[in-house]
């Protein structure tokens, strides 16, 4: 039996326009879970940017789940 692991990453914003640009990388070890979740809820008039990235060993999983609330322009790149 291997490790588990759950994160939860939360960007809150408010007031005037402005850019939040975030990166997660996440390293599964072998026999390993991950789960990562990434909530957005940034003010209405925000950018949003996020890169995650993962490096998964062999009998490793990771799962993902991106909830966006706010934000004008929001972009979630995963690899």
């Amino acid at each position: 039996v291997g490790a588990s692991l759950s994160v939860i990453e939360e960007f809150v914003g408010g007031g005037k326009e402005y850019v939040n640009v975030s990166m997660a990388e996440i390293f599964a070890a072998e026999n390993s879970a991950v789960r990562y979740v990434k909530v957005q809820q940034e003010a209405i008039d925000a950018y949003h940017l996020g890169d995650v990235f993962a490096q998964v060993k062999a009998n490793a999983a990771v799962s993902f789940t991106l909830l966006n609330f706010g934000g004008s322009i929001v972009r979630n790149e995963v690899g």
